[in-house]
């Protein structure tokens, strides 16, 4: 088992998206695939590497959400994913889990409430 966490943040565009490829033949290769557990604020980037999203839901105290499955075929690309319609609901899914989250907070530091999930993603439909 592989835990992973922020491993790509501080990196260069050409480094990381080398270093994610990499990291995915490292766990798909060999008799038995390597089981990773990667901590990332990237949404591109969870779609891209895992085959499960599990959302963390901010606290006191902060729990783990409801898992979000990425069956999305390997190897994956991001250019692959910017067009994918399956990759773009997962993306408006794990968006509006994390949004909706933080709804009725309030912002910090200026008084004001964030605005509801459903007018920071636009549904699948609307994108088109």
């Amino acid at each position: 088992m592989l835990f992973l966490d922020e491993p790509f943040g501080a990196l260069d565009a050409l480094t990381r998206e080398t270093l994610q490829q990499e990291l995915c033949r490292l766990c798909s290769e060999g008799e038995q695939p390597v089981t990773t557990v990667m901590i990332t604020n990237s949404v591109e980037e969870a779609i891209l590497l895992s085959d499960r999203i599990v959302p963390i839901i901010p606290g006191p105290p902060a729990t783990l959400g409801t898992p979000i499955p990425v069956e999305l075929t390997r190897p994956r690309s991001l250019a692959q994913l910017a067009h994918d319609e399956q990759a773009t609901q997962v993306r408006a899914h794990v968006i509006s889990t994390l949004t909706a989250s933080v709804r009725g907070r309030t912002l910090s530091g200026t008084g004001q409430t964030p605005a509801p999930a459903a007018s920071l993603v636009k549904p699948v439909e609307e994108i088109r």
